[in-house]
């Protein structure tokens, strides 16, 4: 394989890998006889992207080497995987002063080889290392899918912007008139604090809408969103194709004939899907409002009056009765220091939630610390006791 890519098209080739990296962390690169296939699958398996270059797209291209050796076009690999990240930095810098791009395979087939030439014959090589052999297709059909819509890019991406940056699903409900886009939530009793967004569209607002039969259904938002920006990028409107049944993939196409096509299939929620993530979310928010419900439910104090009681004795032995060690009297003023902790206790729970326990343990602790000299400085001087005499006037005498 060989092709050289002009000036304006070196700038979508980069904005295609741009979009294909947001997806996943492998490139495929598969030539065939018309032009060259860039794809990619994320880690799930659940999102599939395919960019088709044609021959249009590029000032020459050749599928097979034109070296002389026979041996070594033999050599030259059919597909090829490469690191997302390495064909990434090639394209990361605004490559304004690049006049042509030069595509091919080196070193037997290990390296591929993207050559940038610039102005003033500057000519920036980078080798990217082929990490081995393998082939990579999804099977769809997308002309069986009874639901068709077609609008321009920029209205999908001003209906997404009404969603949070951190939304990961989305549902859409089609009907004969309007199409409708919310969040994917759940309408359980735990699940109030949940934001939900609905956005309808009418059928007026797209190039074309037709609907075959009405659907719901459930599917990623972050692979959208990269096909989007790269269909606003090139000013391109954007296709999809779906069905009524769950499960059954979404796709979604750019269509810019005859240089290029872009294709991307999503997986769908299926209803066995939804049901199973309802339950553990039910369960999660259930779990959660119990712990709550467990951390806010104030401890059980024991009632000074109680613990006067005496424990009961045991049935008299035949042997001379011993003497029973009662409980000391609780006076007054142990009663009382018995209550003020309570009152701390009630108080400090009381308190918001998010106090650090730090300044919890000073408002119980440091009372309770200062309290003896606090209470003799209000003594007066007749009240006080003299336990020893100053050490000036023993001395003294």
């Amino acid at each position: 394989m060989k092709c050289h890519i002009p000036s304006a098209n070196v700038k979508v080739l980069g904005k295609a890998i741009q979009t294909l990296s947001r997806i996943g962390d492998e490139l495929y690169i598969q030539p065939h006889a018309d032009g060259i296939y860039f794809r990619t699958v994320d880690a799930q398996r659940s999102a599939f992207a395919t960019f088709d270059f044609h021959r249009s797209f590029f000032l020459h291209y050749s599928s097979s080497s034109n070296q002389a050796s026979s041996s070594q076009s033999q050599a030259q690999p059919e597909i090829c995987k490469v690191a997302m990240k390495s064909c990434l930095s090639v394209f990361r810098t605004q490559n304004i002063n690049v006049e042509m791009c030069k595509l091919f395979f080196s070193n037997n087939g290990r390296m591929l080889v993207f050559q940038l030439v610039c102005r003033h014959s500057i000519c920036k090589t980078h080798h990217v290392p082929v990490i081995q052999t393998e082939t990579l297709q999804a099977n769809y059909n997308k002309s069986t899918a009874r639901n068709k819509l077609i609008t321009q890019s920029k209205l999908l991406i001003d209906a997404l912007q009404n969603f949070r940056n951190n939304q990961d699903e989305i549902t859409i409900s089609v009907a004969a008139s309007k199409m409708i886009l919310r969040n994917f939530t759940e309408t359980g009793e735990f699940m109030r604090n949940t934001v939900r967004t609905e956005f309808a569209l009418e059928s007026t607002e797209f190039d074309s809408l037709q609907i075959g039969v009405d659907a719901t259904i459930t599917f990623n938002l972050k692979e959208l969103r990269a096909l989007l920006s790269f269909a606003e990028a090139c000013s391109l409107p954007v296709s999809g194709h779906f069905d009524n049944t769950p499960g059954r993939p979404i796709i979604f196409c750019v269509n810019n004939q005859p240089a290029f096509d872009a294709e991307i299939v999503l997986a769908t929620m299926s209803s066995n899907d939804t049901t199973a993530f309802s339950q553990s979310q039910s369960m999660t928010s259930q779990r959660s409002v119990n712990d709550s419900v467990l951390r806010k439910r104030p401890s059980t104090s024991i009632d000074p009056s109680q613990s006067t009681q005496k424990r009961p004795t045991p049935a008299a032995p035949t042997t001379p009765q011993q003497p029973v060690l009662s409980q000391p009297p609780i006076t007054p003023q142990i009663h009382t220091e018995i209550e003020e902790i309570q009152q701390l206790h009630w108080e400090d729970d009381e308190e918001e939630v998010g106090t650090p326990p730090e300044l919890r343990a000073q408002k119980f602790y440091f009372p309770r610390c200062f309290k003896d000299s606090t209470d003799s400085m209000n003594t007066t001087q007749a009240d006080a006791v003299v336990l020893a005499y100053d050490s000036d006037g023993e001395s003294g005498k």
